[in-house]
């Protein structure tokens, strides 16, 4: 988990590295034949700031993107306990690996799938689909398998 928590914070670096370059390059050639005379000392510094905040103008939308997902599917937000064999899974789960639990959202679809949607695990949503919740079994769904749970219990006992 921290190593995909690494590379998307590497992949929002270089995304904001790229947008910065991009804007100040192109703020850095505005400038230039904006202002008379080859003045790098003030160029430069003028290009570089105007890109950081192109950059974060340009890749603010990104903070909203769970929220624009989950309207563009037709997902609907669902209350804690109003999809209970599920939300207990996933609240098991959050417990077991120590992270907050995530939301839940259903997707009318009859195919049984399921995707995440956020940038952090507090701002983390799962959708379900329908197809997932009517056709599997709570063992199919259940990460761990019963048996496995009560023979470590077993064993622990």
């Amino acid at each position: 988990m921290r190593r995909n928590r690494r590379r998307a914070l590497a992949a929002v670096a270089l995304a904001i590295l790229n947008a910065w370059a991009l804007v100040s390059l192109l703020a850095f050639t505005a400038l230039w034949l904006v202002v008379p005379g080859p003045h790098v000392a003030v160029v430069a510094p003028a290009a570089a700031a105007v890109g950081l905040l192109g950059a974060l103008v340009l890749l603010s939308p990104v903070l909203w993107v769970r929220d624009r997902t989950l309207d563009q599917l037709g997902a609907v937000t669902l209350r804690p306990g109003e999809l209970a064999r599920v939300d207990g899974l996933v609240s098991g789960l959050a417990i077991a690996v120590g992270t907050p639990p995530v939301a839940l959202a259903l997707l009318a679809d009859d195919a049984p799938n399921a995707l995440t949607v956020g940038l952090r695990p507090s701002r983390t949503t799962l959708v379900v689909t329908t197809g997932l919740v009517e056709r599997l079994t709570r063992d199919e769904l259940d990460p761990q398998p019963r048996g496995h749970a009560v023979r470590a219990q077993e064993a622990a006992g």
